[in-house]
């Protein structure tokens, strides 16, 4: 099962943050590659979005498109 997380969303707080995805990457305790593989769409854990949303300081659910919310 995939996540769908809204990179919009994921890019907007990293601005906020004033992280860049290396940044992202250190927080998370993960290669920038990772986050890169992310921003691709290819998340695949809820521990994934976990540790980016840990990393941004907001709730997860912040973080996935409006499809994904309505399910919820």
């Amino acid at each position: 099962m995939s996540i769908y997380p809204d990179i919009k969303k994921i890019k907007k707080a990293m601005i906020d943050c004033d992280l860049t995805q290396s940044g992202l990457a250190e927080k998370m305790g993960c290669t920038r590659q990772a986050v890169s593989f992310i921003f691709r769409g290819k998340m695949k854990k809820f521990d994934t979005l976990n540790k980016v949303a840990d990393a941004l300081k907001i709730d997860p659910r912040e973080l996935l498109t409006d499809d994904e919310d309505k399910k919820g």
